[in-house]
């Protein structure tokens, strides 16, 4: 990896600091003995370079004071290592503020809220749909009900047809035996002599 001028103050800074925190309380004379192995140096100058590539990107994701308190941990010690160096191995396309070991609980939370968040709205839509179902029902049955009555005053009123019909069919049959039983009359016998 290519060190720029920030990546390179990053790494002096991070060497120099790790320095300090291992030498505290060492007398001067013995303190050449704490310096960091090539094999070390060479793993801080590889994330000094990897956290300056991909930190402006990742620091604006972050609020202000939050993002200089991370940079300035990463620059002077250990604890924010940890979150960067799987990305050294895995060397990653693309790396996402989530993707830090610190970050993915917040992101998993984040992710669990924004799926509660989506199954309410689902829940309320199929409350939606199953309120709008159950008034479709209670209409259609009401529907129903009004049908049945209207049907159960059909064999009456059929009956009272059927009565007025029979009723109209014998006065005609009345009317024509009585015109007939007249008409015999009225043609009446012959008389006897």
């Amino acid at each position: 990896m290519p060190m720029t001028a920030a990546s390179q103050l990053c790494f002096f800074r991070k060497v120099r600091s790790m320095f300090a925190r291992a030498t505290v309380g060492i007398p001067v004379a013995s303190k050449k003995k704490y310096r960091a192995s090539n094999e070390e140096l060479l793993r801080y100058r590889n994330l000094a370079c990897l956290f300056c590539q991909v930190w402006p990107t990742l620091s604006t994701r972050l609020p202000a004071d939050e993002a200089k308190l991370m940079e300035k941990s990463f620059a002077e010690g250990s604890s924010v290592d940890d979150d960067f160096l799987p990305f050294l191995d895995s060397r990653p396309s693309k790396i996402a503020l989530s993707m830090l070991r610190s970050r993915k609980e917040e992101a998993k939370k984040q992710e669990q809220e924004k799926q509660q968040l989506i199954h309410a709205e689902v829940a309320e839509q199929r409350e939606a749909v199953t309120a709008a179902q159950w008034a479709w029902f209670q209409a259609a049955l009401k529907q129903d009900q009004q049908m049945l009555e209207k049907l159960q005053v059909v064999p009456a009123l059929v009956k009272s047809k059927l009565h007025t019909k029979a009723v109209s069919k014998r006065r005609e049959q009345a009317a024509a035996g009585e015109k007939a039983t007249k008409g015999y009359q009225d043609q009446g016998l012959p008389e006897r002599v």
